[in-house]
């Protein structure tokens, strides 16, 4: 797997394989991860990365759940001071509402596919049952972009 990293990133980088998050995404910070919007991960159940998958799904749901949390903490006690103040709670309110509304099926659907490996989605042809699941993924894709937006 580090030899396929390096090919990744190139050879003339020196990367610190226990932090670099733009290799391994498990990696991610939570306040990065706390502001992801809804994902669906698919995984083959035989893919060298499933431990992977299943562990950056948790620690999305953790981040959302952690994140809910604060915002709930701060607001409880929070006085406002200047206009700027009240343009961050108003912010705050806001996120806690979204949070609030969505359950961590919402924040995240992990999908194991089993019996399936790695790549699945490049062979529709060897696996006539990847070209119903890469179906099904844009359908989920396109009532994401339409219910919660295009991220813009």
């Amino acid at each position: 797997m580090r030899a396929m990293a390096i090919l990744y990133i190139g050879p003339y980088r020196n990367p610190d394989f226990a932090t670099d998050y733009h290799i391994s995404p498990i990696l991610t910070p939570d306040y990065l991860l706390a502001q992801f919007p809804p994902l669906m991960i698919q995984c083959g159940e035989k893919d060298p990365f499933v431990d992977d998958s299943v562990i950056f799904a948790g620690r999305v749901r953790e981040a959302k759940s952690a994140r809910k949390v604060k915002l709930e903490m701060s607001l409880s006690g929070q006085r406002v001071r200047s206009e700027e103040d009240l343009k961050n709670v108003e912010e705050m309110k806001r996120e806690k509402a979204k949070l609030t509304s969505e359950s961590e099926s919402d924040w995240v659907q992990l999908v194991l596919l089993a019996d399936w490996s790695h790549g699945y989605l490049q062979m529709p042809t060897l696996l006539p049952k990847a070209r119903a699941v890469s179906h099904e993924s844009h359908s989920k894709k396109l009532f994401a972009i339409t219910e919660h937006g295009s991220g813009d």
